[in-house]
């Protein structure tokens, strides 16, 4: 009796279902419905048939995975926003770790900088370099009696800095500022010193021979001989007056006289002097 009662409480549950799947158009092959008026012994065999059929498809399956998926979307968005989190906190670390091994690299370069006074491996040179291509500001750098040859510091601010008697041969310092450096002594044999800014620099006793002087910035510059002119190249092409910088047609800032008839009048005089002429005229095929 209970054991009755049990199955016609599934056989109606199960009916339940099936009218609903019915009314959400889900499709019932014709072998499971009977073409008779429904006996109670039809009645169970169609019931029997179509729960054979329904634990036969992925239907069931189906809205199982659906009811799943809807149960657990709060779960699934919360453990996609942990990933992105998770994901953002390991790239700013990545990020943070790549900034702070730059400012160690960046404090080691200054170090060898600060003890290379002298040196003539190579290294400070390397060193100096690097932070220039940082884009650094190299004023007042002291690195006297340094080897810096064929080193590249074009636009490199220098202002104040000490380079006295180091070597920077053949090397390109154009458009550099050398504002009251100190370079005395320096070798700056076949440099290119082209827009440079040397106003009020000390370039006593400096080697200036092949070096392109083209609208290097020599307004009051100490201790520069006319001899030490002469040695150089496009020495006639110098600012010797004071000078306005100005942006050429490409972009590029270069030096220009205010008065152009007082900086004729200073080529002049030193071209005059006789006596600072150069025994051996320089080799200035390198800036033509």
């Amino acid at each position: 009796m209970i054991k009755n009662r049990k199955q016609k409480s599934r056989n109606k549950k199960l009916e339940e279902k099936i009218e609903n799947l019915k009314q959400q158009g889900f499709y019932f092959p014709l072998n499971i419905q009977s073409p008779n008026k429904p006996t109670p012994e039809k009645q169970t065999r169609l019931i029997r048939r179509i729960a054979d059929w329904w634990e036969t498809t992925r239907v069931e399956k189906y809205l199982e995975d659906i009811d799943y998926l809807l149960k657990n979307a709060a779960i699934l968005n919360i453990l996609s926003l942990l990933a992105n989190f998770a994901l953002i906190v390991s790239l700013v670390t990545w990020l943070t770790g790549l900034e702070e091994q730059k400012e160690n690299k960046l404090f080691a370069t200054w170090t060898i900088i600060n003890d290379g006074i002298s040196d003539r491996s190579g290294v400070v040179k390397t060193a100096v370099q690097r932070l220039h291509k940082e884009r650094f500001d190299l004023s007042g750098l002291q690195l006297n009696e340094t080897y810096l040859g064929w080193i590249t510091l074009n636009e490199a601010k220098l202002i104040r800095a000490n380079l006295s008697e180091a070597d920077l041969f053949e090397s390109n310092l154009s458009g550099a500022i050398f504002y009251d450096a100190n370079l005395s002594g320096t070798d700056l044999h076949k440099t290119n010193l082209s827009g440079t800014d040397l106003h009020k620099t000390n370039l006593s006793s400096a080697n200036l021979n092949e070096t392109n002087l083209s609208e290097a910035y020599l307004f009051k510059a100490k201790n520069l001989s006319n001899a030490q002119i002469k040695l150089a190249c496009n020495w006639k092409e110098a600012i010797y007056v004071k000078g306005t910088k100005v942006e050429d047609k490409y972009g590029f800032k270069k030096w220009l006289p205010i008065d152009k008839q007082a900086n004729q009048n200073k080529i002049k005089e030193i071209e005059q002097d006789k006596n600072s002429d150069p025994k051996n005229t320089p080799d200035c095929s390198k800036w033509e």
